[in-house]
């Protein structure tokens, strides 16, 4: 059963219980008894209004939805059911559930009505939920909303009884959802088909995760088994029968499955893992703050336990993780570049020991050394060292690498180094094949363009950019961490956090349409971080009597710590990036995206 068993989650199932008998199989009502809202012709005209006739301007998602909800009762109360399916899945931490019955009440709001606490939606928006959604999920509920009511509408073309026999054959269901699916809308897809059939697949929202496991564990499948979720759901038995475990504690998200296939990298690109197997070097690269060099900490120690996991097999696999962890600690290694670091100090240079002037190894000299001498157990291969060269841009690359730019390439093969000791043979250098390198660059301070054709070659190069689900995940984490928690609970602030995460968005999407900055000055996620602190700090968090509004007023302003975070930490980071433009260009863009930010105003 790819659904946990050990998350309370009743209430979710109870709702998809009574959307799927009530809403798809028949036209009736997820909320209301006595209500026909789901019929084909009210699901084509939402559908049109969503998805076919879009509105295009800066407004939010649901102001927007208001209108395109036409003022028609019915059509209203179809619009808040929809909106409910679209958040069951959520994880709390990706949209709280304060934020989903505040959300869904305002829409039901429009037609007189209110979301009632005692509801099976009220109570389902209480659970811990299934899984995170994703970013594109979190950034674009118009498409994921779309994917809703365009299954339910193509499923209505079909008479009740064969509704009902492909709702219950999860193979049927993943060919008709299929038959109608756009990439938009991609994390829905993989969304609905768990809700709906969670014996048969993952509580996972993103194709690439998928992908990443099943490359993972493709020693589990047959050569002939084709469609993914096939060979999850494959992957999934064999590991219940090998740990001796049931379906509810095989998950794929939690220790120790999470660490053997990539689990943390955001969105459904390339997987950064699989591209350091390909090349076995990659850099990742992008503006500062967006986690790079925790990026690379992970993918390096993930390289690990997946070649562990193969070369082990499962069973010894999950029984050695105590060795598992020594190794991971032993053979990653992190060294940080910066403008003074030299060829002398990584390959190999001159030293004055003991009066004389002699040859001395370097840092990859003695990390090459180290993996030669490693003392690998009989009938097993070594398995992989990783080298992070942190801020790879500040040094300069070309001599610091010296001969080790030809042996990154060419692994079989040693070069000769210069300078030999009278009466020694030539030294050479020769990179193991199981030496993994992963490099970090932040782009404001060296563009891609700058960078030696010799290194660029040589490396796979993997984007980082803000990621609002990372802040999602990060913000409750670093919440309960300080004292103000105890007083009150991260519920409490959930719904304006998400907010920020918002607003965060918003920002980083207009400085990438800017003219005058663009994609490579994103602000990193890692700079919203700070929103706790300063909020933590606020006076009137510390009063007798509690605060009720936290970073937002009522009327949507935003209060001092929010303010605090633009003047402390943004702005003065985004004038620094604009300080080649003309001091009135600048003010007046300043002045613009603070607006976005700060008020939500993107035109």
């Amino acid at each position: 059963m790819a659904l946990s068993n050990r998350r309370k989650l009743e209430d979710i199932q109870e709702v998809v219980d009574r959307w799927r008998e009530r809403c798809l199989v028949d036209d009736g009502s997820l909320l209301y008894e006595d209500e026909q809202l789901w019929s084909a012709d009210r699901l084509s005209r939402l559908y049109h209004n969503v998805i076919e006739a879009p509105l295009l301007d800066a407004r939010t998602f649901i102001d927007k939805y208001k209108e395109q909800l036409e003022g028609d009762r019915q059509l209203v109360l179809l619009g808040a059911e929809v909106l409910a399916v679209y958040y069951l899945f959520a994880w709390q931490g990706a949209v709280s559930g304060a934020t989903k019955r505040r959300r869904v009440g305002e829409v039901l709001g429009w037609a007189g009505e209110s979301l009632a606490d005692d509801s099976a939606v009220s109570r389902a928006f209480g659970e811990e939920g299934i899984g995170h959604p994703g970013q594109f999920f979190l950034l674009r509920p118009d498409a994921q909303i779309g994917f809703v009511v365009d299954f339910a509408r193509r499923l209505k073309e079909s008479p009740a009884d064969r509704r009902r026999e492909i709702l219950d054959d999860p193979w049927q269901l993943r060919d008709f959802m299929d038959a109608g699916a756009e990439e938009s809308a991609a994390a829905m897809r993989h969304i609905l088909l768990h809700l709906l059939q969670p014996e048969s697949f993952e509580r996972i929202a993103s194709g690439g995760h998928k992908q990443s496991i099943a490359l993972a564990y493709s020693g589990f499948v047959e050569d002939g088994e084709a469609d993914l979720d096939e060979r999850l759901l494959t992957i999934r038995r064999r590991l219940e029968e090998l740990l001796g475990k049931p379906s509810g504690e095989v998950d794929f998200y939690e220790a120790p499955l999470a660490g053997t296939w990539g689990a943390g990298h955001a969105g459904d690109g390339a997987d950064p893992l699989d591209a350091l197997e390909l090349q076995k070097q990659l850099v990742i690269f992008g503006p500062p703050g967006t986690s790079k060099t925790f990026e690379a900490k992970q993918i390096a120690e993930q390289i690990i336990r997946r070649a562990a996991l193969r070369e082990w097999g499962p069973v010894a696999y999950f029984k050695n993780q105590a060795r598992i962890e020594a190794l991971v600690l032993s053979h990653v290694r992190r060294l940080q570049l910066h403008p003074a670091y030299s060829y002398e100090e990584f390959v190999r240079g001159l030293r004055l020991r003991e009066g004389k002037t002699v040859y001395e190894d370097g840092y990859l000299l003695r990390l090459v050394d180290d993996i030669n001498k490693e003392q690998v157990p009989e009938g097993e291969r070594p398995l992989p060292w990783v080298l992070i060269l942190d801020e790879l841009n500040r040094a300069d690359l070309s001599r610091v690498f010296g001969e080790a730019f030809s042996v990154l390439e060419d692994r079989d093969s040693p070069v000769e180094l210069p300078g030999t000791e009278p009466d020694a043979p030539v030294s050479t250098i020769q990179l193991p094949e199981h030496l993994y390198v992963i490099g970090t660059m932040n782009l404001i301070d060296q563009s891609l363009e700058q960078i030696d054709f010799a290194l660029r070659r040589r490396f796979l190069w993997q984007r980082s950019g803000f990621d609002a689900e990372r802040l999602a995940a990060v913000l409750p984490e670093l919440w309960q961490a300080t004292d103000t928690s105890s007083r009150y609970q991260w519920e409490q602030i959930a719904d304006e956090m998400q907010a920020v995460i918002e607003r965060a968005a918003l920002l980083n999407e207009q400085i990438g349409a800017s003219p005058l900055l663009g994609r490579d000055y994103e602000i990193g996620h890692t700079y919203f971080f700070k929103v706790v602190g300063l909020l933590e700090r606020a006076e009137y968090m510390h009063r007798k009597y509690k605060a009720s509004r936290f970073l937002w007023s009522r009327k949507g302003e935003p209060l001092q710590p929010v303010r605090d975070l633009w003047r402390l930490a943004l702005e003065p980071l985004l004038d620094q990036y604009l300080q080649g433009v003309d001091a009135e260009a600048r003010a007046a863009e300043l002045s613009r995206l603070g607006q976005v930010f700060l008020h939500g105003q993107s035109a």
